[in-house]
């Protein structure tokens, strides 16, 4: 017991002083090393002298009891007695187990790996395997074959001579490599030994300089936790430790002026004799108990406490942070207390900021609606009315000033687009298309565009093609040539009896494959360099002298970077005053083979592209609910080859369409008892033969949102009213087109596009009796809106009246009244208008018409007289 005693003394004193724990380290290894080598010696001995001596010892008798057998026979042939054959059997015997346990035991495997060797053994084997039959005869057998025997016996004698031999090599080898092997692992093991002795060395040193850095280290730790004590102190955050016991360590200075409670009456009082907050002292209660529900953990009570009480009874907001301290003195509670007031009054100054400026965004989209519907209408009405008068018989001064009134007109337009283009940009809610287009007729449509205003210049309008390969590409060529139109008049305007030049370059492969180059290079007055990036800032114009020898908005260049990033594509310039600019846009463009150039041609801006017309004839199902859109609708489709069947509404559409298979379904969207949309609805989820036939939307309503919702509910494509024999026939060439433009000039009094091709299709006779039909629809509605009645049930009966006129007016190219009866009917459905603007289109929707009406009856004539002179 008392060495028992002695050894636990020694163990505490090492756990507790470093020196005596690295000695004893040291020590304790080199006694293990020690007795590592002791053993290998032992275990090395004990083999040779086990082993080795008994596979020598064996291999010798061999020879010997081979002399044996020798004399046995010999003695066998002079007195073949049975004594003398015992004796001989005997000796074999022996013989033949001794080459037995040479040919079996383990201890021989390494000899019969060597050639010679098992040679010998072999040749052994053999001579056993002929005499045992020998000498298992009969005595006159035997004796009769013992001169054989002897023979044998001596000519095999040789071969265990030579196994002794070979053994003895062998065994020699195998001790001088057991004697090499030994050396080594013995200088291995000092080698261990001493790398070993002196990492404890240099550990015991280390550990000594740790030791020396612990008390450092002990002095910096109390120097941290004073100034831990002065960072406390100063916080603005409460900070509060309760220890095991219930007992507050710590209250600084900060929860002193939060809750209102003097530091020294609360620093070692218990917790229940504290006026803390209620709710706090429960969360620290429940942490002490150690309570294992996952609801009652730090971070879930303190997520519970979102007030706090003063000790004046006063509640405050606050942010709790609350911990466990595992110590070997015991479980402690750390809490920290954030007066969050201050963060809500700026939060509530955020939002109330965010408010302002989403009142300010919503201000802006309405003002953008205001310019889109208030301003760009009259816009396109004043352009259209410009070109009406300018065909008619003018002075010259009268002439000079409607071109000047056109121009001016045309200059605003561009400039409204150009606000709204932008601010569709930034919201999103516009995308490129990818159409098959060749860039060269690109850049000579842009050319063509240009020519004129270079010339009025003496600039010199050019095209480089600096690529020599296909210009067949898939893309937006119209936002190409927007962005080109831009840039070339931008250079024109900054540049006086100079050249512009339009380089079109296009990637290798490996070297940018799929980009396309198009650079616009001028000879002009340049950019200085602080300027490059500012033009490309909305409302930025370099020249803002009082001269303003260039006329712009500085929004062109904005809205052609918005463009080419919308396009994945990016736009530069590099500039020197004096030196010229070059405009660089490159554009990710998908490269199409030989075989699509025929899909490359880009319609010319300054027209639609011809019509197509189907090969075949349709049976087509229209739904309308307006007898006039319904008869030149059905017209236009039976003089193109097609059958029609007709549907009054959406119900009987749908009864129609379930009748019977049709080719594609006309389907207007504001029709009673059922509007198209549910109509489709009903037959995409129907089992009738027309689930999957195309349904194309003839509608006034324009707007991407109500032609999104109109493809959600199951429609193929929209045709967007009024509705031309042109467009008609390319919607139903392609039938899963998105949607089918509306006519081009939808400001202009007369839309002269589909009201020739009504002409065409009717003659002219009809459309005359139509336009008297329609004529008194406009007085009745006329009629109507002028003695309204205030309920809502005449409101919205005058609301789907003005919607049917609409679409009859539309059909007949009178788009300027459209847009009247348009505007009328949102204020009748949505009731947003006051009366003031009710009764203010009523002079000028009937003035409009009588204009629209006499350009009407003007075509009419010209037509009857065009028909005269071919007759």
């Amino acid at each position: 017991m008392g060495f028992v005693w002695r050894m636990a003394r020694f163990v505490r004193a090492c756990f507790h002083n470093v020196t005596l724990w690295a000695a004893s380290v040291v020590i304790l290894c080199a006694l293990v090393i020690a007795f590592l080598i002791q053993s290998v010696v032992l275990d090395l001995e004990q083999h040779r002298s086990a082993v080795e001596d008994r596979v020598l010892w064996n291999i010798s008798q061999s020879e010997v009891e081979m002399t044996t057998l020798q004399l046995a026979i010999a003695n066998s042939m002079k007195t073949p007695d049975a004594a003398r054959l015992t004796q001989l059997r005997r000796a074999f015997d022996i013989f033949y187990a001794r080459v037995s346990t040479v040919e079996e035991g383990t201890g021989f495997a390494d000899l019969r790996k060597d050639p010679q060797f098992a040679l010998g053994l072999a040749q052994a084997r053999k001579y056993v395997a002929t005499a045992v039959r020998l000498i298992d005869s009969p005595n006159e057998d035997l004796i009769a074959s013992l001169p054989a025997l002897e023979i044998m016996t001596e000519e095999v004698r040789r071969y265990v001579r030579q196994m002794s031999l070979d053994t003895v090599r062998n065994r020699t080898v195998f001790a001088d490599g057991i004697r090499a092997q030994l050396v080594t692992t013995l200088l291995r093991l000092g080698g261990f030994a001493v790398l070993l002795i002196a990492a404890l060395l240099l550990s015991t040193l280390f550990v000594l300089r740790l030791s020396r850095s612990a008390d450092q280290r002990a002095q910096r730790i109390g120097e941290t936790n004073s100034r831990i004590e002065e960072i406390l102190s100063r916080t603005n955050r409460a900070v509060i430790t309760v220890d095991n016991q219930g007992a507050v360590l710590d209250f600084n200075l900060a929860a002193e002026g939060m809750f209102g409670l003097p530091r020294g009456e609360v620093l070692g009082r218990a917790l229940g004799q504290v006026p803390l907050d209620p709710g706090i002292k429960r969360a620290i209660g429940r942490l002490l108990s150690g309570s294992p529900d996952p609801d009652e953990t730090g971070e879930a009570l303190a997520e519970s406490l979102k007030y706090a009480t003063r000790a004046d009874g006063s509640q405050f907001p606050v942010e709790v942070s609350m911990s466990v301290i595992e110590s070997p003195a015991g479980r402690s509670v750390l809490v920290w207390v954030t007066d969050i007031t201050p963060r809500l009054r700026r939060e509530q100054q955020l939002n109330e900021a965010l408010e302002r400026a989403v009142a300010g965004e919503t201000a802006k989209a309405r003002m953008l609606n205001v310019m889109s519907h208030e301003v760009r209408t009259p816009l396109n009405g004043l352009i259209g009315a410009l070109q009406v008068l300018d065909d008619t018989i003018l002075t010259a001064r009268q002439r000079k000033i409607v071109g000047t009134m056109n121009t001016s007109s045309e200059i605003l337009l561009n400039h409204v687009n150009s606000v709204l283009e932008i601010s569709q940009i930034d919201a999103g809610n516009l995308s490129s298309a990818h159409e098959p287009f060749d860039l060269k007729e690109v850049a000579q449509q842009v050319v063509e565009n240009q020519i004129h205003a270079a010339r009025s210049r003496e600039n010199v309008l050019v095209i480089d093609d600096m690529s020599g390969m296909t210009m067949q590409f898939l893309g937006d060529a119209k936002r190409i040539r927007q962005i080109l139109i831009n840039l070339v008049s931008n250079a024109n305007k900054f540049t006086q009896a100079g050249e512009i030049r339009i380089r079109l370059r296009t990637g290798e492969v490996g070297d940018e494959a799929g980009l396309a180059r198009i650079e616009v290079c001028d000879t002009g007055m340049g950019i200085a360099e602080e300027n490059l990036e500012r033009i490309f800032e909305d409302f930025v114009t370099i020249d803002t002298s009082y001269e303003r020898r260039t006329e712009g908005t500085g929004l062109g260049l904005g809205l052609c970077r918005r463009l080419a990033a919308m396009m994945d594509g990016t736009l530069t310039v590099e500039s020197e005053i004096g030196q010229g600019s070059v405009f660089r846009l490159t554009l990710p463009l998908v490269p199409l083979g030989p075989e699509s150039a025929s899909l490359g041609a880009v319609p010319s801006p300054e027209g639609p592209a011809a019509p197509q017309v189907l090969p075949r004839s349709l049976k087509v199902l229209l739904a309308e609910d307006n007898p006039i859109n319904m008869e030149i609708l059905s017209d236009m489709l039976t003089s193109d080859g097609h059958r029609v069947y007709c549907a009054r509404d959406g119900q009987e559409a749908v009864e129609r369409a379930q009748a019977r298979a049709f080719d594609v379904i006309l389907m207007d969207i504001s029709m009673p008892r059922q509007n198209g949309v549910e109509a489709t609805k009903l037959i995409r989820e129907g089992d009738g033969p027309c689930k999957q036939v195309p349904i194309l939307a003839v509608t006034a309503h324009a707007q991407q949102s109500e032609i999104d919702k109109f493809l959600r509910a199951g429609m193929t494509a929209t045709i967007v009213k009024p509705v031309s024999r042109a467009r008609l026939r390319q919607a139903l060439a392609s039938p899963d087109i998105l949607s089918v433009p509306g006519p081009k000039d939808r400001g202009a009094l007369v839309d002269r596009d589909t009201l020739t091709d009504l002409i065409d299709a009717l003659g002219p006779e009809r459309v005359t009796r139509l336009v008297t039909e329609v004529d008194a629809a406009v007085a009745r509605f006329a009629d109507a809106l002028a003695g309204r009645a205030t309920e809502r049930a005449v409101a919205d009966g005058l609301s789907e009246e003005a919607h049917k006129l609409a679409g009859a007016v539309a059909l007949v190219g009178a788009a300027a009244v459209r847009e009247h009866l348009v505007a009328l009917e949102h204020l009748l459905a949505g009731a947003d208008g006051g009366e003031a603007e009710l009764h203010a289109h009523d002079p000028a929707l009937v003035a409009t018409w009588q204009a629209t009406k006499a350009a009407i009856t003007e075509t009419l004539g010209q037509a009857d007289q065009l028909r005269a002179m071919r007759a």
